[in-house]
């Protein structure tokens, strides 16, 4: 036989359209005036777990009415015992990973130190090789300032070939720390510059 369809519940007047069963939000409760016997007593009504402090007690009916008036706003009917077992189902799963996380915690702990001190240590022999590195230009700065410069009389250049005696006794550096001297072309005057 072909599938009947379910024709709705006769309504109570006939000229009425049929409306669903209207279900009361519940109220916003003000938890921290109530007493721990009556929230314990209020999550026994409501088929929750009446267990705990008083402050796992008021999350607990917290997130039943939560629930519970989501449902209303949507437009159906709560089951009352369904969303009980969630939220007891929801808390113990809670509960048992928050186990866990505290069995594992000492293993993270122990490595997170690790990491922390490895941390530590690298920091240490960075700052220990920066310091090494500074004493030794340190050095370097106070040997060629109390080095007296090279002579260099004993080697003849012939890179002066107008017969112009130029000061021999410079100090090269590098191209960084050196002034730019100007060199005179056969373009120029016969005048010395001196810059």
């Amino acid at each position: 036989s072909p599938a009947r369809k379910r024709k709705p519940p006769p309504s109570s007047t006939a000229n009425s359209p049929q409306q669903p069963h209207q279900v009361k939000k519940l109220p916003k409760l003000a938890y921290h005036v109530f007493p721990v016997t009556k929230l314990r007593e209020m999550c026994k009504k409501e088929g929750l777990n009446s267990s705990g402090d008083k402050k796992q007690l008021e999350m607990r009916h917290k997130e039943f009415t939560t629930r519970v008036n989501g449902i209303v706003e949507y437009g159906r009917v709560p089951d009352f015992a369904a969303i009980a077992r969630e939220v007891n189902r929801e808390e113990a799963r809670k509960a048992g990973a928050g186990a866990k996380a505290r069995m594992f915690n000492t293993v993270a702990t122990n490595k997170e130190k690790a990491a922390a001190d490895a941390a530590r240590t690298d920091n240490e022999t960075f700052a220990r090789l920066i310091e090494e590195v500074r004493s030794r230009q340190q050095k370097q700065v106070r040997r060629q300032s109390s080095e007296p410069p090279p002579n260099n009389d004993d080697v003849e250049e012939d890179d002066n070939e107008d017969g112009d005696e130029e000061d021999d006794d410079f100090e090269v550096l590098p191209l960084s720390q050196a002034q730019p001297k100007y060199v005179t072309s056969s373009d120029d005057d016969d005048d010395d510059y001196d810059v």
